[in-house]
């Protein structure tokens, strides 16, 4: 349907006839939904009292009303085909493909009957001898009359059979993914239903009800997404395989005298089976048997690894999930003695192998302080042929508690000699795996111990973490703040007693915990910048100058006055000039608890207009040590009220544009704003 296509109906509504003619041009819509009663309408269907606006439609895709044009007309009689048209302006994207899906369930419904396309599963099986054998199974294309119709959705039914069985029928518009039978499910309430979609041409749009239904049967783009017998048909494909590799080898004519006894032992069983059943139990018990006489007579097997993962979630509010794992590697037993069928307390294993020598079992990986699993004497092997391991089985063999080994042939058929068996059960590892293991069960539990050793710390970490956050929210922030302050001042004073050898380290180091347990305190209350140690832990930090300014006393030096801190600031270069602005600020609004020296003072105010002249000249090399970031500007003015106002103008700080200047001050420091 391309876009350079005209569209013209004959007089049965039936015969479709396309002539090349105008460009763009869309195919006629035929098919409206009744806006009072929602069913889906053909043109032809109306009488003269529906024409134009009276037809009550709307368009399936985008709901605009439509006008019917020439209804009840005959078709040919009019060089307008009967059509219904959108108002004028409309997008019509979409409205002829959507229609067509409409008709064709519109029509599916009412015809009662419904085409279900045949459904294919193929099996695979792989003989003893490597070869593989392929086998297919179908259920038949077939006509189902519907006893019960639900519209899901305008493109989507569900439909009740006359044998009672639902099928999802849903109609797209072009081949694609197709979408899974659980999706199904899903959209009709979770019924245990099949899914069927059709791909509906976009002709379906013009066509009448009859037309429609015929076509329906013809199309062969219809597909099963899901079936009732999905289970069955996939089960019987596999089987059917199998049957053709346990066909390949009627006869296992090298066993010899064992085959005759075992065909005797069976006979009493052989009663009423078909001849592929008494094939397939001959194989069968055969097959089992040799294994078992190939076990007896070996000197040895090779033994798979072992693998163990052991994982641990840490209750730490984070989802952390430690691993670790233990391995052991292919190895190769030597026996000293085989026995078949030994009972063992409740259980009777193929064979019970006493070993000759002992496993080299490696320390666990990433565990080294788990202990070695003991050394295993006795090997019992499983022959899994038909009847494979039931949980009761595993339990009796898990009561023993010995290494147990199975020897799984069940996917297996054909033809191969002796030799070739024996290299198999011996020397290969893809039909083993261990199914119980003491050494599995000893390295878990170590491998468990050391992850809870590992996940504790963190976990009371966690906890006392979470102690500390409800007792730090118990109190007012305010409150950690005054703390805070005196902290800081005491480890400062601490830190420059012990360099001068009046204090102890272990004296700083608690009075720096001190610090730490209120920072902990403002961060759960929002104030996450109280834990940054550049504010207060390494000498002539910013807290300490700030303090020193504030209190008008000496903290963090082995000096007698704040001038001398700020002395010390003076003589500062490089990076550590970019809290000068901020310092400034201090001398400012801590001045009334401040007394220097005329000369101090002067020389102080001098330092400050040099910082400001800086500050606004852009060809300046030396302005850019001064660059400040306002990061901590909220918090500082949190700990100093008194310095909270100057620093919402953020003075010093360039805005990534241009340099906000600190206020400009008099001789005695005063801002002239």
């Amino acid at each position: 349907m391309g876009d350079n296509t005209s569209w013209r109906v004959t007089a049965t509504g039936k015969a479709l006839a396309v002539t090349a003619r105008e460009p763009k041009k869309q195919p006629p819509l035929k098919w409206a939904r009744h806006a009072a009663s929602g069913h889906i309408r053909y043109i032809h269907s109306l009488d003269a009292s529906e024409r134009g606006a009276d037809c009550g439609c709307v368009c399936v895709h985008c709901d605009s009303p439509l006008v019917a044009v020439n209804a009840a007309k005959v078709e040919g009689e009019h060089t307008v085909t009967p059509h219904f048209r959108h108002p004028a302006g409309s997008i019509r994207d979409g409205c002829v493909v959507l229609a067509a899906r409409h008709a064709a369930l519109a029509c599916l419904i009412d015809s009662g009957e419904i085409w279900l396309p045949r459904r294919c599963f193929s099996g695979r099986a792989v003989g003893l001898s490597g070869k593989t054998y392929d086998a297919w199974v179908e259920v038949p294309a077939r006509r189902a009359r519907v006893r019960r119709a639900q519209v899901v959705d305008s493109t989507k039914a569900v439909l009740t059979l006359d044998d009672g069985r639902t099928v999802v029928v849903e109609l797209v518009g072009a081949k694609g993914p197709i979408p899974a039978a659980a999706d199904a499910g899903a959209a009709v309430g979770n019924l245990p239903v099949a899914l069927v979609t059709v791909v509906v041409p976009s002709e379906f749009a013009i066509m009448d009800a009859s037309e429609i239904v015929k076509r329906l049967e013809l199309l062969p783009d219809a597909a099963w997404c899901g079936h009732w017998d999905d289970e069955t048909l996939r089960r019987q494909a596999a089987d059917k395989a199998q049957a053709q590799a346990l066909a390949a080898d009627d006869s296992i004519a090298w066993l010899g005298p064992e085959a005759d006894a075992v065909l005797c032992a069976l006979d009493p069983q052989l009663a009423g089976l078909s001849a592929e059943e008494v094939r397939r139990l001959r194989h069968e018990s055969l097959l089992h048997l040799v294994v078992k006489r190939i076990l007896a007579d070996a000197a040895s097997i090779w033994l798979p690894p072992l693998f163990v993962t052991q994982r641990r979630r840490v209750e730490n509010g984070k989802d952390t999930v430690l691993e670790r794992y233990w391995s052991r590697p292919t190895e190769r037993a030597r026996f000293k003695s085989v026995e078949l069928e030994k009972r063992l307390g409740r259980t009777v294993p193929d064979v019970v192998a006493l070993r000759a020598d002992a496993p080299a079992v490696p320390p666990p990986m990433h565990a080294t302080n788990a202990p070695e699993p003991a050394v295993e004497d006795v090997l019992l092997i499983e022959v899994t042929v038909a009847n494979h391991l039931d949980a009761e089985r595993l339990q009796r063999i898990q009561a023993v508690n010995l290494p147990t080994l199975e020897i799984d042939l069940s996917s297996l058929g054909g033809r191969i000699d002796r030799q070739a068996l024996a290299d198999l059960v011996i020397k290969d590892l893809r039909f083993k795996k261990w199914v119980h293991h003491p050494a599995e069960v000893q390295a878990r539990a170590a491998l468990a111990a050391l992850l809870n050793e590992e996940a504790r710390p963190r976990e009371e970490r966690f906890s006392e973490h979470a102690q500390q956050h409800r007792e730090a929210l118990a109190q007012p922030a305010d409150y950690w703040r005054g703390v805070y302050l005196s902290a800081v001042r005491e480890h400062s004073d601490l830190r420059a007693a012990r360099e001068a050898g009046e204090a102890t380290d272990d004296q700083t180091a608690r009075a720096l915990d001190a610090v730490r347990r209120a920072a902990f305190a403002l961060a759960a209350h929002g104030w996450t910048q109280a834990e940054d140690e550049e504010l207060f832990r390494r000498h002539a930090c910013p807290l300490d100058r700030l303090l020193s300014l504030q209190q008008d006393v000496c903290v963090g030096y082995r000096l007698t006055s704040a001038y001398e801190v700020m002395n010390t600031v003076l003589g500062e270069q490089g990076e550590r000039r970019r809290w000068h602005v901020i310092y400034i600020l201090g001398l400012k609004y801590f001045k009334p608890r401040i007394t220097l020296k005329p000369h101090q003072w002067e020389r102080l105010v001098k330092w400050s207009q040099q910082v400001h002249a800086l500050l606004t000249r852009e060809d300046d090399p030396e302005r850019h040590y001064y660059m400040r970031n306002p990061k901590n500007d909220d918090f500082i003015g949190f700990l100093f009220p008194e310095l909270q106002p100057a620093l919402e103008e953020r003075p010093g700080v360039w805005n990534g544009e241009n340099w906000i200047a600190p206020p400009k001050r008099n001789a005695r420091g005063n801002s002239s704003r």
